[in-house]
């Protein structure tokens, strides 16, 4: 099976997220299935992972890379659970050019720069046509930007689909969104509502490569600078704005507190504006009477006597006509005091649909900060599982920018302490959280859980996390059992230990947990077999410590007693002049080690009642415990 090596990418991450679930079921429904269905099954993750691969190249934001990448990883693992020897070792290299034997890495394609020219040339036509509100576009992209305080420069700033509401209805809201993140200007990360989706700028670089946007940002900009010469002038009214334009500056959500005032003094003068035109129309109408009146005497003054006999005939029936209006003005009064109850009403009730969106706008908020906290968490664990240096390093550095752009915000700020949870997590003698911090995390968890109908989330965490532990106990096994090396099982080992500092901590019950600790106990003792430096390793732990080190065997293990991707990083920092190349080549022999058969028969005594725990608490409702029990 030979796969064009210019493989169709997906359109969008979330068409490759589509497929992806299509695929999993696929897998499901072929278990216990015949050799020639496996084959098959195997043909289309194969296929998938060529789509997948070459993704990469429409792909530039860092989290939607990790998203696919993850994906890729999963299925590249999937592939040595299938029977008959099929494997990624085997069968990548042989269906995607250029792929090599080391295809449990298989990595996605780099992005491809030019994409952005194409988005800009998409999104201007789809702009200038007849589906598209340009003024809802261009409030919903300044929306996703923020103008800085103090300078004349914009951020881009995520938005939860549910804030982007109050600009227009809600289905035109969404038909904009679907518009632009079809041109590809604006791209949507899936929350667990709707109303969590988060809307984001694909790239900072279109604030001044996309034309459009660039004229867009001139006009907020030029705003601002029109708000400072009125301040500078004295705030005269005659500079203030009316009608459209100050619609429009009601729209921007970032004024500062000049452009505030600013704002604020042009409603105030709009509304006495409206208010003496009122006035000055009633004033003209009474003069229009007095005037009319006095011809009228004049005119009276003129008429005859027969003509005040009929004057006051109609008198009389004038008279009438008063008392029908006086029945009619009492009428009035009673239905006005209804009306006035009814406004009442309608005031109690419009305070209380109010109290109900600030309630939903606060659970699409915590919705929100619970996603940030499984990124969080993940990014954590994913320093802790690195399986080499490179890996290691690229974790570290992910983990930083993720703390930089959540790092900040509330409750992260005052709930974590980071620098001492990367501290903890770059130790090589510990690297793994401390009990105290995974306390903090579930602390955090519970405040943003306390109050809030968020079982769903919950709940679609824990399917996603339970599934991606038993595909990793089952491979772990699996692969091990057959008598085959730590490295076959490398895939399996990471994604155990990913999801066991990761995600699991905000989505297991207790009996889970505690299966966990033991399955991991017996996997810590595996990979502490392979790790520790033995006797079949002395010879080239001797040869890299003489070459790098200008020291024998005993300074080498003074300063690494476990020979893993942290304990590495840190001896690079003091020998800057030992490549990364070296340890991972010394890593590769320590994985190498095929582990003891009385340890995979305990392996597989802790993953039957796991993989029971693990189902027990899929189809139950057990809710995650305030605190861990890990070690």
């Amino acid at each position: 099976m030979a796969i064009n090596s210019q493989s169709t990418p997906f359109t969008s991450l979330e068409d490759l997220r589509t497929e992806h679930g299509r695929l999993l079921r696929a897998s499901k429904e072929s278990s216990g299935a015949t050799d020639a269905d496996t084959e098959t099954v195997a043909d289309k993750i194969v296929r998938f992972l060529a789509r997948a691969r070459a993704t990469g190249a429409r792909l530039d934001y860092p989290s939607d890379r990790e998203a696919a990448q993850s994906v890729l990883d999963y299925w590249t693992a999937s592939l040595f659970t299938l029977p008959n020897g099929v494997c990624a070792a085997q069968a990548l290299p042989s269906a995607i050019p250029g792929v090599t034997s080391d295809a449990v890495n298989l990595q996605l394609e780099p992005f491809d720069p030019s994409t952005i020219d194409d988005v800009m040339k998409v999104a201007d036509t789809w702009l200038n046509g007849p589906d598209a509100d340009q003024v809802l576009a261009r409030r919903l992209m300044l929306h996703l930007l923020r103008l800085s305080a103090d300078k004349p420069e914009f951020d881009v700033v995520p938005t939860i689909r549910g804030a982007l509401y109050d600009l227009d209805a809600v289905e035109l809201v969404d038909q904009t969104i679907e518009g632009l993140v079809r041109a590809g200007v604006a791209r949507v990360t899936r929350g667990e509502t709707k109303e969590m989706d988060r809307v984001a700028l694909r790239t900072p670089d279109l604030i001044l490569r996309w034309a459009t946007l660039k004229k867009w940002c001139d006009e907020r900009r030029e705003f601002r600078h029109r708000v400072e010469q009125w301040n500078a002038a004295g705030r005269p009214d005659a500079d203030l704005a009316s009608d459209a334009a100050l619609d429009e500056a009601r729209q921007y959500h970032d004024r500062n507190k000049l452009e505030r005032d600013f704002v604020n003094a042009s409603a105030d003068q709009q509304a006495r504006n409206l208010k003496q035109a009122a006035v000055d129309r009633r004033a003209k109408v009474a003069w229009s009477i007095l005037a009319l009146l006095a011809l009228a005497g004049w005119f009276f003054t003129a008429v005859n006597i027969d003509a005040s006999r009929r004057n006051a005939s109609r008198a009389e029936k004038n008279s009438v006509i008063a008392s029908d209006n006086a029945r009619k003005a009492e009428n009035n009064a009673r239905e006005a005091k209804t009306n006035a109850a009814e406004a009442r009403k309608n005031a109690i009730e419009a305070k209380k649909a109010q109290k109900e969106a600030e309630d939903r706008k606060e659970e699409l908020e915590r919705r929100r900060q619970l996603t940030d906290l499984r990124r969080l968490v993940r990014a954590l664990a994913e320093v802790v599982t690195a399986s080499d240096v490179d890996q290691h390093v690229l974790a570290l550095q992910k983990w930083d920018k993720l703390v930089d752009e959540i790092g900040r915000e509330e409750p992260f700020h005052s709930s974590l302490d980071f620098d001492s949870l990367r501290k903890t997590v770059t130790d090589p003698t510990t690297a793994n959280l401390s009990p105290s911090d995974l306390n903090r995390i579930r602390t955090l968890r519970n405040k943003l859980i306390e109050g809030s109908d968020l079982d769903d989330s919950i709940k679609l965490g824990r399917e996603q996390s339970f599934a991606l532990v038993e595909v990793s106990v089952r491979g772990i096994y699996d692969t091990l059992q057959q008598g085959k090396p730590v490295s076959e099982a490398e895939p399996f080992i990471r994604e155990f230990w990913t999801q066991y500092w990761g995600e699991m901590l905000l989505f297991e019950g207790g009996d889970v947990e505690t299966q966990m600790v033991a399955f991991g106990q017996v996997l810590r003792e595996i990979q502490a077999e392979a790790e520790v430096p033995r006797a079949e390793l002395k010879a080239s732990v001797e040869k890299f410590s003489t070459e790098y080190l200008k020291g024998g065997m005993s300074e080498f293990t003074s300063k690494v007693r476990r020979l893993t991707p942290a304990a590495f990083t840190q001896l690079q920092q003091e020998y800057k002049n030992i490549p990364a190349d070296a340890y991972n080549t010394l890593l590769n022999e320590v994985t190498s080690h095929k582990v003891s058969s009385g340890l995979v028969k305990r392996l597989n005594d802790q993953q039957i009642p796991l993989l029971r725990a693990l189902d027990k608490e899929r189809r139950g409702t057990q809710s995650p415990p305030a605190k861990s029990n890990l070690p």
